[in-house]
């Protein structure tokens, strides 16, 4: 039956032969996307986050680094400028005794305070010490200091090394000291980005002849 239908000269259809025919796609937008389409679309995406995600915490870190090491000058000159003040106003005081080691410092220091709105000078007994990475300022009164009083404040942070050194009247730089008033102190901060803020200061030699009874 079939073979009566196909016209002379004409070439029999596949399926005339027990052919399977392939089927045509149908409409366009009928079919959709294949695994392997899907498959290459979310590689492509991830690849795009990936570059996008390392651009920005490059550029995070770098923009951090700096923010870091502008930071540490800023606030570690305001605590060297606090300590050389306090180097500035060390005074001979024979109840407290100027100790001085590599990495501490403890010293008689003279200020100006008002009390009962009366402005009187008074002796104070400060030190200077790293802990934990930050710079420690302790400040008593003398009567303070008797009672094992103790007034911590922190000045700066991220401090990798506090260093201090002293100078006799030979100019010569001592390691420690005690006793008498050394001729200067220099103070050296190292952060931990190794940044060094270094300065050095002259001690003035005078007696306030402030006594406590």
């Amino acid at each position: 039956m079939i073979n009566n239908k196909i016209r002379m000269g004409e070439h029999p259809p596949d399926f005339a032969y027990g052919k399977t025919v392939p089927l045509r796609r149908g409409i366009k937008g009928d079919v959709g996307f294949t695994l392997l389409e899907l498959l290459i679309a979310i590689l492509i995406f991830a690849v795009i986050v990936s570059a996008v995600y390392s651009t920005l915490y490059s550029g995070i870190k770098v923009w951090n680094e700096g923010d870091a090491q502008t930071r540490f000058p800023e606030s570690s000159q305001m605590a060297l400028n606090r300590m050389t003040k306090d180097l500035r106003n060390v005074t001979g005081f024979s109840e407290i005794k100027f100790e001085g080691e590599k990495h501490t410092i403890s010293m008689p220091v003279i200020k100006d305070v008002y009390q009962d709105k009366n402005l009187i000078t008074q002796i104070y007994k400060v030190s200077y010490y790293l802990d934990s990475g930050n710079i420690m300022r302790d400040a008593q009164t003398y009567p303070e200091s008797l009672r094992g009083q103790t007034k911590k404040r922190e000045l700066v942070s991220d401090i990798q090394e506090l260093v201090f050194s002293y100078c006799d009247v030979e100019k010569e730089w001592k390691d420690s000291w005690e006793g008498s008033l050394p001729y200067a102190v220099k103070l050296s901060i190292k952060s931990k980005e190794l940044n060094i803020l270094e300065t050095i200061t002259e001690i003035p030699i005078f007696d306030t002849g402030i006594t406590y009874e």
